[in-house]
């Protein structure tokens, strides 16, 4: 490369890696998203280690993993890079700059319906990101961009026209109208094992919080088609580096719970820690890249930190099947609260405190078995106590 490239990195809140047609979903289309994958690396098993969004943004820009240092931003000012942070909301009201050189504040959104797409804060989110990059100077300082939106955790403002065209039959309810993304929770088969009196969930409320997701990672893809409009048509396109990744997904109901979930019954499965992953390298290979390997939130960290100094860069060499860099590692580990997690390429192991202090140990088979009672943990002994060796060590 002549000069470094520029790197952009657009995450969103809530983007539930099965709701995106390149990993696979089929009851909506994302077509700008696809297009976008059909000429980048995806990384099929990227989990975060915690569902604490907050945790989860300070191991995307915070120090390196070692806990001492620059910050992400920090580090690649010093590289030369101009770098700017666009911030839809803050967690608790705190103001978080992350060292960058410039942040920019969008508002989080009306809590009202918007008449049109054009007027949704998703919209206006991407068509501000297609504004910062599209007049860039050619020749100007290299670019550090990290635009976090809050996405399909926030204000729900698409107009109901939208929402209406992922009603599939005429029997199917009427799309959830709300701004507040839905929170609800029942009783999941799991916790029905002999129980004949609980009641079962509202399958009409479920499809209709589904309808309306459907209508919001549908405008989320309108709006990533505007900016990658902008941003290609500028000439430092081809020498930029973009990443597309999420802080947290969101439940639509796998295991009991739509949206949030309740503070006093934690959600630690795959629907919310388990993300997408796409990065559009510099070199824009021919063809898409996929890759199996376990990867973190820390290891785009280090490699956006890599690909700036001109280093070898830990994802990249994940791709490489010739090569030894970037070896796969075996497991992570992962905590929210009292819920803690090992994953393997194979295995999910979910361990849980109840209030009474007793442990739950769930045992999944990759890719998770969503939706069905588990019992696997039982069956295999073996496995689930191998798996609970290297949490408890």
């Amino acid at each position: 490369m002549s000069r470094q490239p520029d790197i952009i990195v657009i995450e969103t809140g809530g983007l539930a890696l099965g709701s995106l047609g390149a990993y696979g979903c089929a009851s909506a289309e994302t077509p700008s998203f696809d297009r976008l994958a059909s000429n980048s690396a995806l990384f099929d098993s990227h989990y975060a280690a915690s569902t604490d969004t907050r945790e989860v943004e300070t191991a995307h820009l915070g120090s390196a993993p070692s806990g001492t240092g620059p910050t992400l931003a920090e580090e690649l000012a010093a590289a030369g890079y101009e770098t700017v942070y666009l911030k839809q909301g803050d967690t608790g009201g705190e103001q978080r700059g992350f060292g960058f050189e410039r942040v920019l504040r969008f508002p989080a959104g009306q809590k009202h319906l918007a008449d049109t797409i054009e007027e949704t804060a998703l919209y206006g989110f991407f068509s501000t990101m297609a504004d910062l990059v599209g007049g860039l100077d050619a020749d100007g300082k290299p670019l550090f961009f990290w635009a976090s939106t809050v996405g399909l955790e926030g204000v729900w403002d698409f107009p109901l026209e939208h929402r209406a065209l992922f009603v599939e039959d005429e029997e199917d309810p009427e799309p959830y109208a709300g701004t507040t993304p839905p929170s609800i929770a029942f009783p999941f088969i799991r916790d029905r094992r002999g129980a004949v009196d609980e009641p079962l969930p509202d399958y009409d409320e479920l499809c209709a919080a589904a309808e309306s997701y459907a209508a919001g990672i549908s405008l989320w893809d309108q709006g990533l088609e505007i900016f990658l409009a902008a941003w290609a048509g500028n000439r430092r396109y081809d020498n930029s580096c973009l990443v597309l990744t999420s802080p947290r997904g969101f439940p639509l109901g796998e295991h009991g719970v739509v949206g949030p979930a309740p503070e006093d019954r934690p959600l630690f499965y795959s629907e919310q820690f388990h993300l997408p992953l796409l990065i559009s390298f510099p070199d824009k290979p021919a063809a898409a890249q996929r890759t199996n390997a376990l990867t973190t939130p820390a290891d785009l960290r280090e490699s956006i930190a890599a690909l700036a100094a001109g280093g070898s860069v830990p994802l990249r060499g994940l791709l490489d099947q010739s090569s030894d860099r970037g070896i796969p590692r075996e497991y992570l580990l992962q905590k929210t609260g009292k819920c803690r997690g090992v994953i393997t390429k194979d295995w999910i192991l979910r361990a849980e405190e109840d209030t009474g202090g007793t442990l739950r140990r769930e045992l999944y088979v990759l890719p998770d078995d969503r939706r069905q009672i588990n019992d696997i943990a039982r069956r295999c002994p073996d496995e689930a106590a191998r798996l609970w060796g290297l949490l408890a060590k």
